[in-house]
């Protein structure tokens, strides 16, 4: 995400008396392991933390625990599915599903360490059927999917202090749905037509 914009959100938030640690990056880069030789026992790749461990590692740092765990990174490339590239499929698929599991995973780890914390996906109306957004569409109810598994798994390893919800907040007057008011007006007004707020959420 734009580095800039978090440093002059973190100003502006700093201002209030509040902490906060901005890490920006790439969220569906996958952390790279360590590789040894078995032989040797030489290090012949060191580990690369990527954008989620990084994150989780960062704020343990500096707060000591995770206490949450929101992912609401997303992009659009709407297009005609049969039109639709592997590249703009892959592209939505791995920030949004691929971006969450990069977060939750060290994210998880921590909180099952501590017993408690709460993993948040942020999703969309658009996987109930949106013309144009099937990459989008499929990624975001793909990461339904995955807080579904995750809520179910506090139960079963009991650790109930662990929660997973999906949130689908419907269309923020920010970011993406700018972009697309501008050129796709009826998509943003359909997000708009499905929401009982009836407007665009306002940040």
């Amino acid at each position: 995400t734009n580095g800039t914009l978090l440093d002059e959100d973190a100003q502006r938030i700093d201002t209030t008396g509040k902490r906060v640690l901005t890490v920006s990056g790439d969220i569906s880069v996958r952390s790279i392991k360590e590789i040894k030789n078995p032989e040797t026992k030489e290090i012949t790749q060191p580990a690369v933390p990527g954008l989620g461990e990084l994150m989780v590692q960062r704020g343990k740092e500096r707060w000591g625990r995770i206490d949450g765990a929101i992912h609401v990174a997303g992009i659009n490339r709407d297009w005609i599915f049969f039109r639709q590239s592997d590249e703009d499929w892959d592209a939505v698929y791995n920030i949004k599903v691929n971006g969450a599991r990069n977060l939750f995973q060290p994210a998880y780890a921590q909180m099952y360490r501590q017993g408690e914390g709460m993993l948040v996906g942020v999703t969309s109306v658009s996987g109930e059927g949106n013309a144009l957004q099937a990459n989008y569409g499929a990624a975001n109810m793909g990461l339904e999917g995955l807080i579904n598994c995750l809520a179910a798994e506090g139960p079963v390893l009991k650790k109930p202090g662990i929660l997973a919800r999906a949130v689908r907040l419907g269309a923020v007057d920010a970011g993406m749905m700018v972009e697309l008011q501008a050129t796709k007006p009826e998509v943003v007004q359909s997000f708009v037509d499905r929401m009982e707020l009836g407007r665009l959420i306002s940040v």
